[in-house]
């Protein structure tokens, strides 16, 4: 979990080979410097620094009071609970739905059960061996068809071959076997697919825009129909750069191996193709294809984020395939693309990418004092009403109805939403905003059907997984809670694809008898009360309510003492407690 100090900003050096090329770092004293929006870069991505240094962002250390944090790795939730309302991470909890190999071929898959002609963009993919079965059927039904065979944890080409015979798959190997597209659409006699970048400014609501810039891979050999002879020809079947850069038949350059998506739309446009309509198609598919888990993420936000309006967003990478009828095919979805600068032309897209991304998310709104300022504005405001209550309480007054506080919270909440949204009209750059939109009713049945958890045990891989998903509560049942006797043991009756069954014995605690204590989430309570009565001396509500009650003949003259004096002394038996406890710096709250 992240600590939460005062910033120590460390300046953005630029690539160079001179020691004594270095910044002075900004001054702390600078209200100039101190308004600037700081970035944490966790991950060894050089054009990241790039882009963060166009916009003069200041890049500061893990444990500093950071606005963004870029990261190549997944966060916790309870590392998002910690995050702060000045801060955002580029990670949305839940989005590994759909940038899991195996999870994005589980959900399409679903919704193409439910919804057979409208996700009709996913090759049919099994996930291997929960799905054996489900293939050796189709296998039977449609001989002579090619699947492409995916390692479920490799990357980057890792380990891809093609098969027609699924009987030399490995039965305990996990894969994913996915039909593999024969007739793709091919510039120059090769074949190709395109890396259309997404991003993901909220998920309550999904606002899903689309970068209008993007890279086409071309495979460096010239592409035949799959046959015996030629499955084992990496450089004509795959068109994966990490793999392809190592042919001999590599050629760099606007017209070599590497292009710009802009570049395919010319050639497109020349050979008199529909351009509007393939680039409609294809942000048909990509919304679809984040709407099959967007009421997932945002419980998961929900979860994580209970008191940011705009705490996470992502950057996605969709690797998008045309066939020679012209129709998208969403191969995978990436959630780290990659952002290495391997020619002038990576360099010119992902920089431009970066800071458009940057420019989006507005950075200037996640300024530290003014949140800060806000947060005690509320609980300020929230003082005054209850001791209003209190004082009509003792006067036996009717009370005060609470219902304005909710409307005054829904109407900010809606205030920050169209700030937003104003913003992204007018600062979107390059990006293009894909949903919602114009037809956005025409995507309501997908968002009704994805909240039914009934449709989650539609394939072989989903009710494997449940089943071992019982029988582990059920060996950890039989572990851990003979260990407490203050617990007492039922069995629970639950319904599993219409049927009741007993899950086993579960754990109920008996409330009257002591329990275990975890140490551990206890000093987090206290040091989470510490931080709270921090933030109520901020106000003075202790002083306020005394003032209230004197006012209202409520004190007595001998209750009269300092507030102050009992809180100096709250926390001071804590150490005899928990002798690595230490007391918050709370300084920082009367600034």
């Amino acid at each position: 979990m992240w600590e939460r100090r005062d910033p120590v900003a460390h300046p953005i050096r630029k690539q160079t080979n001179k020691k004594d090329d270095v910044r002075s770092p900004p001054n702390p004293k600078s209200r100039r410097s101190t308004r600037q929006p700081t970035i944490c870069i966790l991950a060894n991505q050089v054009i990241v620094r790039k882009a963060a240094e166009r916009l003069q962002l200041i890049e500061v250390g893990e444990k500093a009071s950071w606005n963004l944090l870029w990261t190549d790795q997944a966060v916790t939730v309870q590392q998002c609970l910690s995050i702060e309302r000045f801060q955002i991470v580029n990670y949305i909890p839940g989005i590994s739905e759909i940038s899991r190999k195996d999870l994005l071929a589980r959900n399409l898959t679903r919704m193409q059960k439910l919804f057979p002609e409208e996700y009709d963009f996913f090759p049919k993919t099994w996930w291997l061996p929960a799905d054996h079965k489900d293939l050796a059927q189709f296998s039977r039904a449609q001989r002579g068809c090619y699947y492409i065979v995916k390692p479920g944890s490799s990357s980057q080409g890792r380990g891809i071959f093609i098969t027609k015979n699924i009987g030399e798959l490995d039965g305990l190997q996990q894969y994913v076997c996915q039909v593999y597209i024969s007739r793709p659409l091919l510039i120059d006699g090769y074949k190709f697919d395109m890396r259309v970048y997404g991003l993901i400014t909220s998920c309550d609501p999904l606002r899903l825009h689309i970068y209008n810039e993007g890279i086409a891979r071309f495979a460096t050999q010239k592409y035949a129909l799959p046959s015996n002879g030629n499955t084992d020809n990496v450089f004509m079947h795959l068109t994966n750069y990490s793999i392809n850069k190592h042919s001999c038949d590599f050629m760099k350059g606007e017209e070599g191996s590497k292009r710009r998506i802009s570049t395919i739309n010319a050639w497109l446009l020349h050979q008199g193709f529909d351009v509007g309509l393939i680039w409609s198609s294809i942000d048909d598919a990509i919304s679809k294809t984040v709407i099959a888990t967007a009421e997932n993420l945002k419980r998961q936000y929900r979860m994580s984020f209970p008191r940011h309006f705009q705490g996470c967003f992502v950057l996605l990478g969709f690797d998008i395939m045309l066939d020679a009828d012209l129709k998208p095919h969403v191969i995978e979805v990436n959630r780290c693309p990659s952002l290495n600068i391997d020619s002038p032309l990576d360099e010119e897209i992902k920089e431009q990418l970066l800071v458009d991304t940057f420019t989006l998310l507005n950075l200037k709104r996640l300024d530290q004092q003014r949140v800060k300022e806000e947060e005690r504005k509320k609980l300020f405001e929230s003082s005054q009403l209850a001791i209003k209550k209190i004082a009509l309480k003792a006067s036996n007054h009717p009370g005060v109805d609470s219902t304005g506080k909710e409307a005054r919270a829904h109407d900010e909440a809606q205030a920050l939403l169209q700030a937003q949204i104003d913003w992204e009209e007018k600062n979107s750059g390059n990006f293009r905003l894909v949903y919602p939109s114009a037809n956005s009713e025409a995507y309501s049945k997908f968002f009704a059907v994805e909240s039914n958890s009934s449709v989650y045990q539609e394939t072989v891989a989903s009710k494997a997984r449940k089943a071992m998903v019982m029988k582990n509560l059920q060996s950890v049942d039989d572990e851990i809670v003979p260990a407490y006797e203050n617990f007492s043991l039922k069995e629970e009756e639950v319904k599993v694809n219409g049927n009741t069954v007993t899950r086993g014995r579960i754990a109920t605690l008996n409330s009257f008898e002591p329990c275990f204590i975890n140490l551990a989430e206890e000093r987090e309570r206290l040091r989470d009360m510490e931080k709270r009565d921090a933030l109520v001396r901020s106000v003075n509500l202790r002083a306020a309510i005394v003032e209230a009650m004197r006012q209202n003949g409520l004190l007595r003259p001998n209750e009269v003492e300092e507030p102050m004096k009992a809180e100096k002394v709250k926390y001071a038996v804590l150490p005899k407690i928990f002798p690595d406890f230490e007391p918050l710096d709370t300084s920082y709250f009367f600034l």
